[in-house]
């Protein structure tokens, strides 16, 4: 039977106990299948079981194994009175939905593909850089080495599993605070492009439940003083340009290739004052820099 042609009249949200699941159930008018051996008529039942992701999670309240209900604490009653406003809403959304005949039979077709599989598909359609691109790959490989996860799966927990693995990684010496701080926040940006594809929903809230990740203390290189710097300025040099776009470079802080492309049209003079057009390396943006008096002798 196909469902996308069947003409539902009901659609009621239900809670599987047993499973720990909830789920949209749409009903349409029952098949007649005649009289039985009483003469009773007999019908079948129409109906579509879909289930519902709850990304954020939702405290099991009756223990299979035992066949007991749990007794949740107060904090976990309230987790799941939220997540039942959530998806009432829900509910009403999808009754308005049936009024015009639109569907969510299939909604959990693309809910439950695998993170990763998404995450490589959307990667090969970006136009990122390669270094940029292999630090993305290398964020889903551990999220892969914590669990080949499904969007369905996808929870605050999980989120806090990720950032375990990465600090248990830091604890041995395999990586250091900025990069667990760069992998957590490359995690972040691909499921918020997943949602942004409708994939999954409540990142945002996701991220802000769970553990807080620290930044890492960059490392600051060394730098010449004024001092050293006229002492090189009065040392010999057989390249006279060399050493001059060596000292205009330190004076005024841009990278070797900006010297480079750098034209006497990008060097302007307003109100007394002398700036640099740069267009920058990292993000080809425009950015203009003040030129001071001591840079302009090695102009």
């Amino acid at each position: 039977m196909d469902a996308t042609r069947i003409k539902w009249t009901k659609v009621k949200l239900e809670y599987n106990k047993h499973k720990n699941q909830w789920r949209m159930i749409y009903s349409a008018k029952s098949i007649p299948l005649g009289e039985d051996e009483k003469g009773i008529k007999r019908y079948k039942q129409v109906r579509k079981i879909v289930p519902i992701p709850i990304p954020l999670g939702h405290y099991p309240t009756f223990d299979p194994k035992t066949k007991q209900e749990i007794k949740l604490p107060r904090h976990k009653k309230d987790h799941n009175k939220k997540r039942l406003q959530e998806l009432r809403m829900l509910e009403g959304e999808w009754k308005k939905d049936l009024t015009n005949q639109i569907y969510h039979i299939n909604q959990n077709s693309t809910s439950g593909e695998k993170f990763s599989e998404w995450a490589i598909a959307w990667m090969n359609d970006q136009t990122f850089s390669k270094s940029y691109l292999e630090n993305l790959i290398t964020a889903v490989k551990h999220v892969k080495k914590v669990e080949d996860v499904h969007f369905l799966s996808i929870d605050t927990a999980f989120i806090n599993k990720f950032i375990k693995h990465l600090n248990d990684l830091k604890k041995i010496g395999k990586l250091e605070q900025t990069t667990v701080r760069t992998y957590y926040e490359r995690f972040l940006l691909l499921l918020t492009n997943a949602e942004k594809e409708k994939k999954i929903h409540g990142i945002e809230q996701m991220f802000s439940d769970a553990n807080n990740v620290e930044y890492g203390e960059s490392k600051i290189g060394n730098y010449f003083s004024e001092n050293e710097l006229r002492v090189l300025a009065a040392t010999p040099c057989r390249n006279k340009i060399m050493k001059m776009a060596f000292l205009f470079n330190c004076l005024t802080g841009i990278r070797i290739s900006e010297c480079i492309d750098l034209k006497w049209k990008d060097i302007k003079e307003k109100d007394g004052r002398i700036t640099a057009d740069i267009l920058t390396r990292k993000n080809k943006h425009s950015q203009v820099i003040p030129i001071k008096l001591s840079c302009e002798i090695y102009a």
